[in-house]
């Protein structure tokens, strides 16, 4: 009931292929040619790979994934 829906990595690279796909219809219809359509969408949309690698590390603890790994490496060496 309170529990917020997160987005999965699927649902986030769909997002993001339906960005491009809607901003490579809409460089078509004023006329340019599907594969600069395309093109040019990516460049707009930027880095898709480092996009999701955001998307990834904003879902993380991070302070979280330290505090374990901190704890792994306090109980080697005790």
């Amino acid at each position: 009931m309170w529990r917020r829906h997160r987005r999965s990595d699927q649902e986030f690279s769909h997002e993001s292929q339906a960005h491009i796909a809607l901003e490579t219809d809409r460089l078509v219809a004023e006329g340019m040619n599907p594969e600069e359509a395309r093109a040019r969408a990516l460049r707009a949309f930027g880095n898709v790979l480092r996009a999701q690698e955001s998307f990834y590390e904003s879902r993380r603890v991070i302070w979280l994934d330290d505090l374990q790994r901190d704890v792994r490496h306090a109980l080697r060496y005790e």
